[in-house]
């Protein structure tokens, strides 16, 4: 993922409260535990730090950033990210997490999610995830319901117009692979393909995000059928079975991690259907367990 300009590092100490300075800003002096924002550079920072009336120097080192380096591989819509860190110092982050000790080596990590920099009005928010989960359709009007496995990507970017409450735009793909037995026994293979859109205002609670809002799913039924000809000559043939048109509620929840990693789940039920027209009311759902990155730039506020 493109990376900001900035990125926020989270100092504490074991013990009592201890002064430092950043090298890239000499002139003040700043108390454990603080989040601070430090610009990205292709250079090590050095903090001097006060303790008992004396002053001693300790070195954090730079380092390529995670999102750089897996991230746009991960992301194909963000290999553009590559481009843009290249021509920058944005590729470059630090530890997000330093402990100041009495002995000379201070505690290197990831900030804690708890500890993080909360969204505030004018922020913006990227999320990018992988999903797994489950589809329940009922593709036809005989009753017959099917449980299938599914996986896929998905997108959301978001907007803070308020303090804490974020308006975000979801986006992803699920696609439900033909049964491999059903398909080594010569029977006809059913697969669908759903593409989604939904549109949720959501807010943080510590570490936890919570979405809910209204959503779109359109739904393509294909079956691979093997067909033998006057030849004796045995092939696969594509039918298309149906288009679905869905409707429903969107409902998300998130659980941030070290850096910018998320766990989360979504809920896609769906109420209303369009099929060949015809306008029904009829559930549906769709559960996607999501692992992802989520990545949060401040506004100008």
């Amino acid at each position: 993922m493109m990376n900001s300009k900035s990125v926020d590092i989270y100092v504490d100490s074991e013990a009592d409260p201890v002064k430092f300075k950043l090298s890239t800003d000499t002139t003040t002096w700043h108390e454990t535990p603080v989040l601070l924002s430090v610009e990205r550079a292709k250079k090590d920072i050095e903090l001097t730090v006060l303790q008992d009336s004396t002053e001693k120097t300790i070195v954090v080192k730079h380092h390529l950033s995670p999102a750089f380096s897996f991230g746009n591989v991960f992301i194909p819509i963000l290999y553009i990210g590559y481009a843009v860190d290249l021509s920058n110092n944005n590729r470059f982050t630090y530890p997000t997490h330093i402990t100041l000790r009495k002995s000379d080596k201070p505690k290197l990590g990831l900030i804690p999610a708890s500890k993080q920099r909360k969204n505030d009005r004018g922020d913006l928010l990227m999320r990018f995830s992988y999903d797994i989960g489950q589809q329940n359709k009922n593709f036809n009007y005989s009753g017959e319901e099917n449980l299938s496995s599914v996986l896929g990507m998905s997108f959301g970017i978001g907007y803070y117009p308020w303090k804490r409450l974020c308006l975000t735009l979801n986006g992803g793909g699920v696609y439900i692979p033909g049964g491999f037995l059903d398909r080594l026994s010569g029977g006809p293979v059913v697969y669908s393909k759903t593409g989604w859109l939904s549109l949720q205002l959501g807010t943080d609670l510590s570490i936890f995000h919570f979405d809910l809002g209204v959503q779109y799913n359109g739904s393509n039924l294909d079956k691979l059928v093997r067909y033998e000809n006057s030849s004796g000559v045995k092939r696969w043939v594509t039918t298309h079975e149906e288009s679905h048109h869905n409707f429903g509620l969107a409902c998300s929840a998130y659980l941030k991690f070290f850096g910018n990693l998320h766990i989360g789940v979504d809920y896609l039920p769906t109420l209303f259907v369009v099929n060949n027209g015809h306008f029904n009311s009829r559930y549906s759902e769709l559960i996607l367990l999501k692992v992802g990155f989520t990545k949060s730039i401040p506004g100008k506020n």
